[in-house]
């Protein structure tokens, strides 16, 4: 419960779901702590919302924000759009800036919109940027666009080194962003892209970061001396709350099966005996590699659930159907979307295949669960190599959008991961950077 009047602050999302799931669970933690917020969004996103508006009514307050009209070079790389945006949120948000009565005294801006840089600057206002990336991954990331490493042989088997970064990580260019990779120097539309992105980046105010210090303290020490974010905090794990997976659920789609009637299932079986199989909201496996897989859990014998969300054509449904024919109760299917964070954490799940995706992987970690590592692109790669080369909290599946996992290997290596404990790894210093953190908002404010 909140005990005292903090400041208020606004929050601008990315509404990717990797991006706004956990800016969600930071602004849980700010109303908490008594402070006001006015959270940017766009109308298909209130569910998610909703939790926190029925706790919270009087100090969260939504701002609807229409989608930004395409820009020349966003028209070129549609994936930049809500990166720099047009003139459209900044005609929206200035004027309801200078009209409050109380306006905000520091916003946090996802890291990938630019365009927050040049709305702090109108507002005279402190820019705290969020990354829903790990420390590896935000590094990695910071590093390519500041050193622009070039591939002008064109071999996509060309490795790319980061000799400054701890453990000086090495990647094949195809495991590079494809954002990044789709850049070529010369090309002013990309030349002026990665300006503005840098700018922004090096004018922050301040970092909040979604990991912690005893799971990524080297990186965080990168960021903070190599690459210049002087204030940083590392608040995570933030993860969804296991009695909101209901209105989370709304982000992925329907679930093809009730939140109670999985745990139920879950329920009747040992503890670690079950392997939960989902590759987020956004990656979807050839017919070859989801065929492989099928075959992987078929053949090992392992209870799991696997988390479907890429089904529509009338073949991919009639391969789901025949396969939970084979397997029978052992195996759970679920189509389009699962309660993650309710089945991690339930003690019948002892392993993990996942793409990879920074929230899977925090949640995978805070659950202690082994995992299996199949990253099909963006940082994913990166995320993989920390948890197997680093952590030693997993094994690799499978990498990228082609290859396909031997089934016999894939079948062995579940079978072997429920019989592995996993290495939960907690963090103590989250709740520290976080109560600093507040501190330096309400100071702001003058509270």
């Amino acid at each position: 419960m909140a005990t005292t009047k903090g400041a208020h602050i606004l929050v601008i999302p990315h509404t990717a779901s990797g991006h706004i799931i956990p800016i969600l669970d930071l602004t849980r933690h700010l109303l908490l702590r008594g402070m006001t917020i006015s959270i940017t969004l766009i109308p298909q996103h209130l569910p998610l919302l909703q939790p926190l508006l029925s706790a919270h009514p009087s100090s969260l307050h939504p701002l609807f924000l229409s989608p930004p009209k395409p820009t020349s070079i966003s028209s070129k790389f549609p994936i930049l759009n809500s990166f720099l945006a047009s003139d459209d949120h900044l005609d929206q948000i200035v004027p309801w800036f200078r009209s409050h009565p109380s306006p905000p005294v520091a916003m946090i801006s996802d890291f990938v919109l630019t365009w927050t840089h040049r709305l702090s600057q109108l507002l005279l206002m402190p820019r705290i940027i969020f990354s829903p990336m790990g420390s590896c991954g935000f590094s990695v990331f910071c590093t390519i666009w500041r050193d622009s490493p070039e591939n002008v042989t064109g071999d996509e088997n060309l490795t790319v080194g980061f000799k400054k970064i701890p453990h000086f990580p090495i990647y094949p260019w195809w495991q590079i962003s494809r954002l990044y990779r789709e850049y070529r120097r010369g090309d002013p539309d990309w030349d002026f892209f990665r300006s503005e992105l840098l700018e922004s980046l090096v004018s922050c105010w301040g970092l909040v970061i979604n990991t912690f210090r005893e799971l990524e303290g080297a990186y965080l020490d990168y960021l903070r001396k190599e690459m210049g974010f002087k204030r940083l905090w590392a608040v995570g794990p933030l993860l969804p709350e296991i009695n909101s997976v209901d209105h989370l659920g709304q982000m992925g789609g329907p679930s093809s099966m009730p939140i109670h009637d999985v745990l139920t299932w879950l329920d009747k079986w040992q503890d670690s005996s079950v392997v939960y199989v989902c590759f987020g909201t956004h990656a979807v496996l050839t017919r070859k590699q989801k065929d492989a897989l099928a075959i992987a859990l078929e053949i090992s014998g392992v209870r799991f659930i696997w988390c479907i969300r890429d089904q529509g054509a009338a073949d991919g449904d009639l391969m789901v159907d025949e396969f939970k024919d084979r397997v029978g109760e052992r195996g759970l299917v679920i189509k389009v979307w699962a309660p993650q964070a309710a089945i991690l954490k339930h003690p019948a799940v002892g392993a993990f295949i996942t793409h990879c995706g920074w929230n899977s992987t925090i949640e995978g970690i805070n659950a202690g669960v082994r995992m299996i590592a199949w990253p099909i692109e963006f940082d994913q790669f990166i995320n993989a190599k920390l948890l197997v080369e680093q952590l030693g909290v997993a094994v690799r599946a499978c990498n990228g959008r082609d290859n396909v996992p031997d089934p016999n290997d894939l079948a062995q290596k579940l079978v072997q991961s429920l019989e592995e404990k996993g290495n939960g790894v907690k963090g103590g210093t989250s709740q520290r950077d976080l109560h600093e953190l507040i501190k330096m908002l309400n100071e702001f404010g003058g509270c």
